[in-house]
């Protein structure tokens, strides 16, 4: 990597396959749409119904619910968890988007740190968090990695706690064969611009108790009781909801891309072990850790730096260089969630801390880890 010295960068930026890929399907899907006539319908409308019904085929024992983003998915799946809010723990490492809605929920929220090598919730902070007001606990499938939860399950059925997934990163992330979304009570996907499949916004929810299902169908919109989209709309809440349906156009491209996400993630999949092969030999530098029997998608693809193998300023130098030779390279966080002045949590999380402290990403969130980018190193 000699660019940042003035030579000619190794990619051209029209290599670096810009996100989202709008290709004939999405341009069909979106005229289809537009057609049709129907850009937004409170009763959810033939392209909405068409995705609910695509999800309900991958997950058949649950109900599959879609809203207008991932954080409207999220708020939805706090109001109908509990209707005596107390604790609930999440992880310091994660994007502040699956906080929010369990605060406006009238939750406390509790962090616990994250595992140094998986990024993901660590089951021994988790479970040193729990206190008798706990109620649940939200793991996210962070950069496309499952969370631990076998063990996260066998805590909270022995605590007698709900459990959300934020798989907004994992669209078909594994663990031994069985998809993330069947593990909690509600598992909540994005449809944001930067995910693998994507209708700008959206988000989808999977439930696995049909009274939760229709609580979390009346809220989303203005607690009415909506029947099919041919049905006659009453207007009449019974409870006080919320506007988070997701639009015809936006359903339309999710409707588009869906049959494409295993191949997307396959190619994330393939690009990521040529990383790794090569990245792998470089001592003080570790590459993304996958645990047995499970999958990564590689939405985000995470480098840790040693910093006792790499001298001071060693990791802004890398990345300026990264992105002299126009490599897709970020930091998306900088420390922990708990330490956003909105939270004033003070507390030490290390592994959260070291994580932050030590790495980049590569790829950003126009060209995310799934959308195929390959280094030539």
């Amino acid at each position: 990597m000699i660019s940042i010295l003035g030579a000619a960068p190794l990619l051209r930026f029209d290599e670096n396959g810009i996100w989202p890929r709008i290709e004939v399907e999405e341009r069909e899907a979106v005229n289809r749409a537009l057609e049709a006539g129907i850009l937004y319908s409170g009763l959810g409308g033939p392209e909405v119904t068409q995705l609910e019904r695509t999800y309900h085929r991958s997950y058949p024992l649950r109900i599959s619910v879609a809203t207008s983003s991932c954080t409207a998915a999220l708020h939805l799946a706090a109001e109908i968890c509990c209707f005596f809010p107390g604790e609930v723990i999440v992880p310091a490492l994660t994007f502040s988007g699956t906080t929010h809605p369990f605060a406006q929920a009238g939750y406390d929220l509790v962090f616990a740190d994250v595992d140094r090598r998986t990024f993901n919730l660590c089951p021994e902070a988790l479970e040193a968090a729990i206190t008798p007001n706990t109620v649940g606990i939200v793991p996210v499938h962070l950069h496309g990695l499952p969370a631990d939860m076998s063990r996260i399950m066998e805590l909270s059925e022995k605590r007698g706690l709900w459990v959300v997934e934020d798989a907004c990163q994992a669209h078909g992330a594994t663990i031994n064969g069985v998809e993330v979304g069947n593990f909690g009570e509600v598992a909540c996907f994005s449809f944001s611009s930067s995910k693998p499949i994507t209708g700008g916004q959206g988000g989808m929810m999977v439930i696995g108790e049909a009274d939760m299902a229709m609580r979390a169908i009346q809220l989303r919109s203005y607690g009415e009781d909506v029947g099919a989209f041919n049905e006659t709309r009453t207007y009449v809440s019974h409870a006080i909801g919320y506007n988070y349906m997701l639009d015809e156009l936006s359903a339309a491209l999710i409707n588009a891309m869906l049959p494409k996400l295993a191949r997307y993630n396959s190619r994330a999949q393939h690009n990521a072990r040529i990383l790794g092969t090569e990245l792998s030999e470089c001592v003080g530098l570790t590459v993304p850790f996958v645990p047995a029997g499970f999958t990564h998608i590689y939405h985000k693809y995470r480098l840790v730096f040693d910093p006792a193998q790499f001298p001071s300023g060693f990791r802004t130098l890398f990345y300026k260089a990264l992105q002299a030779e126009n490599v897709p390279v970020s930091y998306w966080q900088f420390v922990p969630v708990p330490h956003y002045p909105v939270f004033q949590d003070t507390g030490a999380y290390p592994n959260t801390e070291f994580v932050l402290a030590n790495s980049i990403i590569i790829g950003d969130e126009r060209n995310p880890g799934s959308c195929a980018i390959q280094v030539r190193l």
